[in-house]
């Protein structure tokens, strides 16, 4: 029985981890070769993978403390313990930078009009309140936008 809930616990961990890796992969992969033809993502489309990598990892880190949970003791119960505090600091921290994107770091934009053209202006996180420029970018897409055109960074 012990074994079965472990395998079970097991392969739910792979499965999250390798959605991760999927979504590590779109962000970053699918950001480079769209930067190749001078297109780039949507901010609320890089904030959207951020928000489902952090819940993916949040739930492996879950299901890694499952499984080793789940294994026979080693010597006492020092390995428990480190494991459950070595577990909670990392679910914590994530929690925590989580909880920090969504207040202070996640990128915003909108899309609007400049010198006659549709163009997407992006506001790049704790910059918000400050009274700098927007990086203005071609509008492309709902998913994509183009090269910068004006000021910015």
């Amino acid at each position: 029985m012990c074994g079965r809930t472990e395998t079970v616990e097991r392969r739910r961990m792979v499965r999250t981890l390798a959605g991760a890796a999927a979504v590590l992969t779109v962000r970053y992969g699918g950001g480079f070769l769209l930067a190749l033809a001078g297109l780039g993502w949507r901010c609320w489309v890089r904030n959207l993978m951020v928000l489902v990598l952090c819940v993916l990892l949040f739930q492996g880190i879950w299901y890694g403390l499952q499984v080793l949970g789940e294994r026979p003791r080693v010597r006492g119960r020092w390995p428990e313990i480190v494991l459950g505090l070595a577990g909670g600091a990392a679910l914590l921290t994530l929690a925590l930078f989580l909880l920090l994107f969504v207040f202070f770091l996640r990128d915003y934009d909108r899309v609007s009009e400049w010198e006659g053209q549709a163009v997407v202006a992006e506001y790049r996180g704790i910059d918000r309140g400050s009274h700098q420029c927007p990086r203005v970018c071609r509008y492309e897409s709902w998913l994509l936008r183009g090269e910068e055109l004006g000021p910015g960074r």
